[in-house]
Parts: structure tokens; C-alpha cells; sequence
């Protein structure tokens, strides 16, 4: 029975795509009839295969088939007069669409354009046939379109050559714009995107702002659908000043974050909306939307609310709808990116709002209840914006598209019963879409909320399944007769991974590697060239690779996950530069994690993986952290391979174990390399990502109070029983003292020195380093120890009035009491130091001394922050500005142009990690980058300054000495601080990591070992 079915699902197809003559009929009808028409018949085919299938649980198989051509019915329009002229039936045209009836609108154009030709009016003739186009674009007829167009253009080329007027020139741009709509319709966005350019610059030379200004955001807007956000940015801000205005300070609005205050942005609104029109409306808007996508959220938010008031003050219906729907987007990305920010997913949200704590937990976890519930008013705001925008009164595809970014927020909160009424909201509402691109990300959004929600469904599961498959069938239809190859590849993709999801493996490879044969079509090549291109290849690669690995086609699925991953590292070469990287890490985390530790599950999938799959696996766990690292700095940064530190151990260091934990969906695996063999150990245990992140998480909070002694020695006890007690004895009998981890971003918030095996915390048993992507090799000489020079600079005075990230931080920071006392510890010490306090550091006086003379060590006593994002990784100087991560380049440049002698160290005391910044490391590798150091010490986080006086005492005591490594000495003055009874808990000696070269800093030419002290 089910073969009937399928026999009678494949015919109908064929007959659909066929244009046979026993068809004419159907092809006499209008195309949203014809539609209806397929859609029926496939809805019959897919529910009977459904019905005939055991289990109703497999899809049928695919048929991909090609479209009729759609035309506008040749039937007469409504009578519009006996004998109308040129000019009635071009106003009448006009009425007819805006009032959306593109039918009769195209057939009056063309009957205009008809009548202008018999008059020789060649200019009106080329007008008519542009607006011809112009319909025929809305009624999804593309040949049509392209014809008329290009005729137009033709006729208005020639028109020029005989006499260039301006009029004509003003024709000619105004054809421009409707040929670049075309293109950018069809796919061809760089093309759009060139001729709004030069439309643009014809309508500036006329004169004409308005019409310039409209063909800019036009331009901005395929900007956007490229991915070329930072272009859109200044593109959008340079058509919003006026003649002789002050420009916003920086030149690029990107650069908001950290160098713009709300008051300086708020006065640039103020004078960019002089004589505000709708223009002015759009232009911000679209600002606004660039800005949510590069992260700079608080900016866009401020932007868009500026643009809805004045929408409001013109009566711009639509753009009041278009707006709120901007607006639900940036509140909602803004909730997301403050729930990162305290180190929480969104499912981790919604269950923190519905599970009840007892007391103690309340405490340990008020940080995380107190996000949950400002998420909690975030969506609340969001819902309510995408509610405004979905009024009837909207244009269709804002209603549309309001409704679907409101079922995809209700289904994230799971909110199921509202999101089964917004998806009944929506479905009639899609169907009287046309067919062009946004219908067809409508089609796809739409099919992917279904699969969503038939994942949780507890009734009729696969009638959203195939409801989906019929959306995403007929988006692929739509997408080739637009001719937009992008489109049919997100199409046929998604369709693929619905087949995946009912495990018809076949059937799922065919359509995903159909998807990637249409990208990789675009470019001519396998590489990617454009945001998009690039986007598609990574989410078809990965796809690829997950549904290989399923057929047990384990070296095909290995390959596509390496394909995968190198365009994801490639990505940066795009336009994707941001100066707020919440959008970034939000991509990195739901792109690269997933395919590097699939890839990485795939390899370890057995209970013991060969050598070659562990050596493997090292190798993708560093370049997952070189992909961040390079996200992080925004350029290509090397990190040190897994074969390089290998070296360095066996020459420099033969008593230090290298640790690679592995963080999977549902198992904890850890890799140790050990000196002297080239066998590397494998060990794992079962729990979900989940319970682990968990526990990491009250790990992280308990860390920094201190009334939780015995919940910090009970969950750094879990944690050693996971990743060093199976090792434990091995450690032991080869006598290993140090211990150097590659962790996985949700360790790298907890410093490994308080791991606890019930009677000692790591700390006291072995030195302990990170390796957080900072490049160093063998090469590198130690010094002597006459060689050693100190450069230390200090802030006791908490900053006021400083902004960071367009925040306010006056207040945030206490005056740190300890610093000059640290900076007096410096200039005592049996190493040369020279020392700047208080107003003395200034970036200028800091540079100065810097360059004078050789200092291999940097030492920082001032307020910061690390954090995931680079524009709030700062120091605080005397001066106004906070020094973020990219300026520590500057603040270090002329050393770098003056001195070739490399900074074996940078110490920065007294900055923290953001809160619950699960990315923060990242920072303290960036600094480090950016200052040229070869090896970094910073604190994760502080709360007195006081104990950073003997840290940094007990510190150079041990560095000074000749072949005392540098995890030796922070371990040496870690253990001073935990022996003194007033530093005894962990939030006092536990926050201070080493990251980089672990290696001594000096070494004596007698190669003298160190003293006894440093035993355990």
C-alpha cells in the first residue's frame, strides 16, 4: 500500500512539473491559484505515505521538480475606461498598486507603455516598463520582470547617448533602483548592491537627497542580506549627516560601545532628525537593525526607539510595525546576551524560574534567579513589541514575520499553549504571501518552528513533520523559480535535516549534499566568499558530517565535520567585525562548539579510541580554542599545537603531565599526555552536560563567598574525581610537578589549583598552568638571572565618571588601599624595578619608561575587567579613558617599533573576570596577545586587594631564582596565602592563574636546580 502511495505522490509531482499539453488547464490559472492547487496535491501525496507507512514516522522521499512558470493570467482587467490615454492608465496603474492588486497594476503599465511608444515618448515608455517590472516582481513572474526591465534600461541607455538631461538621468536612476531590487530578489545581492551605488550617486549629482538617500538604504539593506554589517553601518550613518554637521565621534558607529556616551549619542540623533522624513525613519531603523547584529545592543535599542518616535510624530503606519518588530528583536537578543553574561543558557532561565530552592540554595543562587527573572521581563517586552507589530492593521509580511519571531520566542520559553495559537495566527497569513524571498525564509523559519515543536509534541508529531516538509517543498519550488540559489539551498538543507530528524539517512545525505551543491555554485568554489555563502557551507558541512556518522560512514562523517570547522576558523576573513562580540560568541557557540565536539564525540565514541583518534581529538580541542582566541582578537592568532608543547615538555620540562578535558552531551572525557612516551591516556565518566555545568556553576559562586568552605571543598571534590583521580597514582610514581590544561571553555571559569581530592587541593601537591592559545616554542632563551627588570604601575583611587561599553562604572570599584604598599613591595625586591602610582600612570608616562630599557616583566596593580567581550576587558589608568584589550596594542606599540625583546610576563593584579563570564579567560589571553607577553598571571576575580601584597611578595622571591618555573613560583605564593589563617578559603588564593609559558623565567649558566623551599 504505502509503494501505491508513493507511485502516486511521485506522478503528481511529475505532472506538476511536466507542462504537458493534457495539463494546459492548471497552466491557464494564476499562479497563487496554481499553488493551492500543488499544495493540495501534495498535501493528499505526503498524508497518504504518511497513513501507508508503519509507525506513520518516515517522510516519503523527496522528488525535487522544477516550478511552472509564473505569468500574470491573461485574462482582461476590471474595465478602466473605453479609450483611456497614457496618462490615466499609468495613475490608474499606480492606484491599482498600492492598493495591492498587481495584476491589474502590470497590465495597465504595460498598456501605458504601449501607448507611450506609439507617441514616441520614449523617457514615459522606459518609466512604465520599469513599474512594469516593478509588479511583476510582486506577483513572483521573474522573466517578466527581467525583460522589463531590461528593456527599460535599454531604451533609457540610449535615450542618454542622444541627449543627456537631467531628466533622463533622474529616469534612468529611479530604473537602476528597481533593476538592483530585482537582483537583490533574485540572489544576486553584490550586483543590487553596485547599482544602488551608482543610482545613488546620480540622484546626489541632481541634487535630489531625498532619492539618494532612499537607493543608500536600499544599498544598506543588501549590505545586510551579505552579512556586511559594519559596511551597512557607515554607509547608513554617512546618509544621515547633513552638510556641515559635526559627525558622531568615532567616524563609525561601530565603534559605539566604548568611546560614545548615551548623552554624546542622543545629541547625534537629536541633529541627524532635523527635518526628519520617512527616509530618516527607514535609515535608522535599518541602523538600528545593523547594530543588533553586530552586538552593540544598548546603541540599537536607543536608535530604534528614536526611530518609532518619530514614526509615530510622521503617522507611518508601516514603519511603526516594521519598527516594533526591530525592537522585539533587540530586546530579545538583549536578554540572551545578559543571560550569557551571568553564564546561563536559556532553558537554564526558564527551569531556574520554575523549580523551587530551598534556602541555602536561594543564597548560593540568587545571582542566577535574580537574571532568570530580568530574562523573565525581557521576553514579557519582547512579546508584547512583536504583538504590536503583528496588529492587523500591519502590512502582511511585518505580520507575518512579527508571528513567527513570536512563536520562535514562546517555544524557547516554552510556552506551548500561546505558541499553538500564534502558529494557527500565522499559517493562513503566509499563504497570501508572494512568492519572493521573504516568503520564502517565512516558509523555512515557519518549518523549522514545526520541527521544534514536534520534537515536545505529546500528540500528532508527524503531521508537524510533514506540514513542515510541505513548507520547505514548496519553498524550494518558490526559491528556483526566483532563481535565488541561496534560498533553494536553505530550502533543500532544511528539508535534509528533516529527514535526518526521522532518521531516513539516505534520502537526508541526498538533500544536504543538493544544499551544498547550490552554494557551492555561488562562489564557483568550495570556499566560501561571502557571509552567507559561508553560513550555508559551514550549516550543510556539519549536517553532512552528523548524518554520515549515523550511517557509520565514520571517515566521510570526519571529513565534513574538518570542512565544517575550517570555514567556521575562515569566517573571520569575512565582514563580520564587531565591536560587541555577544553576536559572535552567540555563533561560536551555537556553530563551532556543536561541530568541534561532535567531531570529537564521533572519535571517542568507543570505550577505548585509538592512539590516532586521541591525538586527533588534542588537536581539534586547540583549534576550537584558536578559533576563539582569533574571535576574541578579530585576527589570525596562532596557538600553540599540541605537537609543540609536546616538545617543550620532553626538552625543558620532563615532569609535567598535559591535560585536554573533553565536554560532551553525555560524558566528561579527559586526555593526559605524560613525559616520555607517545602513548597518550584516555578516561571518561557518564554525566550530562548538564549535571556538570551545574556543578561548575555552584562551584563558581561558592568560590567567591566566604561562608561556603565545605560546598567549595564538596564540588572542587566532584570536579578532581573527574578529571586527576584516575590518574592519580600514575601522577604520583613518575613524580610529576606540574600540570598544564587545555580546558574547555565551562572549566575555564574555575581555576584548577582548587581542585580538592578530600584531603589537599591540587594546588599543594603540583604547579599548575593553562594554555589559553598564547604561542611559544622552544626557541625562546631563558634569562640570566642579572636580566631580570620590572616595570610596575598603579591605581589606588576607584575611577569616577568612566564609561565602559556606553555604561557608567563610577562606583562599581572601591578604592584599592593596597597598592601602594604592593607598589613599595616592587622597588624592594632584590630585582630592579621602576614603579608609576597613582596619577603618575598615565598610558603617555607608562610608554615612556617601557621604552627606555629592557623590562621582561610587566606588573599592573590597577581596577579591570576581563570578559569575553573585548570592549570590556579594560584597565584603568589615571587617565579618562579605560584601556581596553585593543588598545593595550597602543598602549605597548612603541616598545614593539623601538625593541625586539619579547614581554616574558605580564602580572595584573587586582582585575577580575566579568560575572559569570564563562568566556572571561579569553580576555586574559587577549591582554597578553595584545601586550606581546609570552606568559600572563591574573586573578579571576577580587574582593580585597590585601592579600595581592604577599602574593606578589612570595612571587618574585621564587621567580628571581634560576630554573624555578613560573607555575612554581604563583603555586609557591598560592600556598603562602592559603597557610596564613586569614586567607585560608579559597576566594582569596584561589583566583590568581597562569597562563601561557610555564617555563622559568632564568636559568644560571651553571644550570643550578632550585632551592629546597620549593618542595611540596
Amino acid at each position: 500500500m504505502a509503494g501505491k502511495w508513493r507511485l502516486l505522490f511521485h506522478r503528481l509531482f511529475a505532472v506538476l512539473s511536466s507542462g504537458q499539453r493534457f495539463w494546459k488547464p492548471y497552466r491557464l490559472m494564476s499562479r497563487r491559484l496554481r499553488r493551492a492547487v500543488y499544495v493540495l496535491l501534495g498535501c493528499i501525496a505526503l498524508l497518504g505515505c504518511w497513513l501507508a507507512t508503519p509507525g506513520a514516522a518516515r517522510l516519503p522521499s523527496p522528488r525535487i521538480s522544477s516550478p511552472l512558470t509564473a505569468a500574470i493570467a491573461q485574462t482582461p482587467p476590471t474595465p478602466i475606461s473605453n479609450t483611456p490615454s497614457a496618462e490615466q492608465l499609468e495613475q490608474t496603474a499606480r492606484e491599482r498598486y498600492a492598493a495591492g492588486q498587481f495584476q491589474d497594476a502590470a497590465i495597465a503599465f504595460q498598456q501605458a507603455a504601449q501607448q507611450y511608444q506609439a507617441q514616441g515618448d520614449l523617457v514615459q515608455q522606459a518609466l512604465s516598463l520599469s513599474n512594469l517590472s516593478l509588479s511583476q516582481q510582486q506577483l513572483g513572474a521573474w522573466s517578466e520582470a527581467e525583460q522589463a526591465i531590461s528593456e527599460s534600461l535599454a531604451l533609457l541607455e540610449t535615450e542618454l547617448q542622444q541627449q543627456n538631461t537631467s531628466a533622463r538621468q533622474s529616469a534612468y536612476a529611479q530604473a537602476l533602483n528597481i533593476r538592483a531590487r530585482l537582483d537583490l530578489a533574485r540572489g544576486r545581492g553584490a550586483q543590487a548592491i553596485a547599482i544602488w551605488e551608482k543610482s545613488a550617486a546620480i540622484h546626489s549629482q541632481l541634487g535630489q537627497t531625498d532619492q539618494a538617500m532612499a537607493s543608500q538604504i536600499s544599498q544598506a539593506r543588501a549590505l545586510q542580506r551579505l552579512g556586511l554589517y559594519s559596511r551597512a553601518i557607515t554607509l547608513l550613518q554617512t546618509a544621515l549627516e547633513k552638510p556641515g554637521q559635526l559627525p558622531l565621534s568615532p567616524a563609525s558607529l561601530k565603534d559605539i560601545p566604548d568611546e560614545t556616551t548615551a548623552s554624546e549619542l542622543d545629541q547625534w540623533l537629536r541633529s541627524v532628525t532635523t527635518a526628519a522624513n520617512a527616509n530618516t525613519v527607514a535609515a535608522l531603523q535599518t541602523l538600528g537593525d545593523s547594530l543588533q547584529i553586530v552586538g552593540n545592543l544598548k546603541q540599537a535599542e536607543t536608535i530604534l526607539q528614536h526611530s518609532l518616535a518619530l514614526a509615530q510624530t510622521l503617522e507611518l503606519s508601516e514603519a511603526i510595525a516594521s519598527i516594533h518588530l526591530s525592537l522585539g528583536n533587540v530586546v530579545r537578543a538583549s536578554a540572551i546576551a545578559d543571560l550569557q553574561l551571568k553564564n546561563m543558557s536559556v532553558k537554564q532561565a526558564v527551569d531556574q524560574l520554575q523549580k523551587p530552592l530551598s534556602p541555602i540554595q536561594q543564597e548560593l543562587q540568587y545571582r542566577q534567579t535574580q537574571a532568570a527573572k530580568q530574562f523573565e521581563a525581557q521576553t514579557t517586552e519582547a512579546l508584547a513589541d512583536y504583538q504590536q507589530a503583528a496588529m492587523g492593521s500591519s502590512p502582511p509580511t511585518i505580520q507575518v514575520q512579527a508571528h513567527l519571531n513570536r512563536l520562535n520566542l514562546l517555544l524557547d520559553i516554552q510556552q506551548t499553549t500561546e505558541a499553538e495559537a500564534t502558529l494557527a495566527q500565522v499559517t493562513p497569513l503566509l499563504n497570501r504571501l508572494p512568492p519572493t524571498r521573504a516568503a520564502i525564509d517565512a516558509r523555512i523559519n515557519l518549518a523549522q518552528r514545526l520541527r521544534q515543536m514536534a520534537k515536545t509534541a505529546t500528540s500528532q508529531p508527524a503531521a508537524k513533520r510533514l506540514q513542515a516538509a510541505q513548507l520547505l517543498a514548496t519553498a524550494q519550488q518558490d526559491a528556483i523559480a526566483l532563481g535565488d540559489p541561496h534560498a533553494e539551498s536553505y530550502a533543500l538543507g532544511s528539508l535534509g535535516q528533516l529527514y535526518e530528524e526521522s532518521q531516513q539517512w539516505s534520502e537526508a545525505a541526498a538533500l544536504t549534499q543538493q544544499a551544498l551543491d547550490k552554494v557551492n555554485a555561488v562562489s564557483a568554489t568550495n570556499v566560501p566568499h561571502t557571509v552567507t555563502d559561508a553560513d550555508l557551507a559551514y550549516r550543510w558541512y556539519y549536517q553532512l558530517g552528523r548524518i554520515r556518522a549515523a550511517q557509520g560512514d565514520r571517515q566521510g562523517a570526519s571529513a565534513a565535520y574538518q570542512v565544517a570547522a575550517d570555514i567556521l576558523q575562515n569566517r573571520l576573513s569575512l565582514d563580520v567585525v564587531s565591536s560587541n562580540l555577544s553576536y559572535q560568541f552567540a555563533f561560536d557557540q551555537e556553530a563551532q562548539e556543536p561541530v568541534h565536539q561532535e567531531w570529537m564525540a564521533l572519535l571517542l565514541k568507543s570505550a577505548n579510541p585509538s592512539q590516532a583518534d586521541l591525538k586527533q581529538v588534542r588537536e581539534i580541542s586547540t583549534s576550537l580554542l584558536n578559533t576563539q582566541l582569533n574571535s576574541f582578537l578579530q585576527e589570525p592568532c596562532t596557538v600553540a599545537s599540541p605537537d609543540t608543547v609536546d616538545a617543550i615538555v620532553e626538552a625543558s620540562d620532563p615532569q609535567t603531565a598535559l591535560f585536554y578535558p573533553v565536554i560532551l552531551p553525555d560524558r566528561l572525557d579527559v586526555i593526559v599526555k605524560f613525559p616520555g612516551t607517545a602513548d597518550l591516556h584516555h578516561h571518561y565518566s557518564d554525566l550530562s552536560g548538564e549535571q556538570l555545568s551545574e556543578i561548575l556553576n555552584r562551584l563558581q559562586i561558592a568560590l567567591e563567598e566566604d561562608y561556603t568552605f565545605e560546598a567549595v571543598q564538596e564540588l572542587s571534590e566532584q570536579l578532581y574525581n573527574w578529571l586527576i583521580q584516575p590518574v592519580a597514582s600514575r601522577l604520583e610514581a613518575e613524580g610529576i610537578k606540574t600540570l598544564v590544561f587545555t580546558l574547555d571553555r565551562r572549566l575555564q571559569s574555575i581555576p584548577m589549583a582548587v581542585l580538592y581530592d578530600g584531603q589537599r587541593y591540587l594546588i599543594e601537591k603540583y604547579a599548575v598552568s593553562q594554555v589559553l592559545g598564547l604561542q611559544f616554542d622552544r626557541s625562546e632563551r631563558s634569562l640570566q638571572p642579572g636580566e631580570l627588570k620590572i616595570i610596575g604601575a598603579g591605581l589606588s583611587t576607584a575611577p569616577t565618571a568612566k564609561n565602559v561599553g556606553g555604561e557608567d562604572i563610577t562606583g562599581l570599584f572601591l578604592p584599592l588601599n593596597y597598592v601602594r604598599e604592593e607598589m613599595k613591595v616592587l622597588r624592594e625586591l632584590a630585582i630592579p624595578s621602576t614603579t608609576l602610582e597613582d596619577e603618575e600612570f598615565t598610558l603617555a608616562n607608562f610608554n615612556l619608561k617601557l621604552n627606555e630599557q629592557k623590562f621582561p616583566i610587566v606588573h599592573l596593580a590597577t581596577h579591570g575587567q576581563f570578559s569575553f567581550d573585548p570592549k570590556r576587558t579594560f584597565v584603568m589608568t589615571a587617565d579618562p579613558t579605560p584601556v581596553d584589550v585593543d588598545q593595550l596594542a597602543g598602549l605597548f606599540r612603541v616598545r614593539g617599533q623601538v625593541r625586539l625583546d619579547a614581554i616574558e610576563l605580564l602580572v595584573v593584579n587586582a582585575c577580575e573576570t566579568a560575572a559569570g563570564d564563562d568566556l572571561a579567560t579569553l580576555g586574559i589571553a587577549g591582554a597578553a596577545v595584545r601586550a606581546g607577553a609570552r606568559s600572563a598571571i591574573a586573578s579571576l576575580w577580587t574582593l580585597d586587594d590585601a592579600p595581592n601584597v604577599s602574593f606578589t611578595q612570595t612571587l618574585y622571591d621564587y621567580l628571581r631564582q634560576p630554573s624555578v618555573s613560573r607555575a612554581e613560583a604563583v603555586r609557591q605564593a598560592q600556598r603562602a596565602l592559603l597557610q596564613n589563617p586569614q586567607y585560608r578559603h579559597p576566594r582569596y588564593w584561589a583566583p590568581y592563574i597562569l597562563a601561557g609559558n610555564w617555563l622559568p623565567l632564568t636559568t644560571s649558566r651553571s644550570a643550578g636546580s632550585a632551592d629546597s623551599s620549593t618542595s611540596n
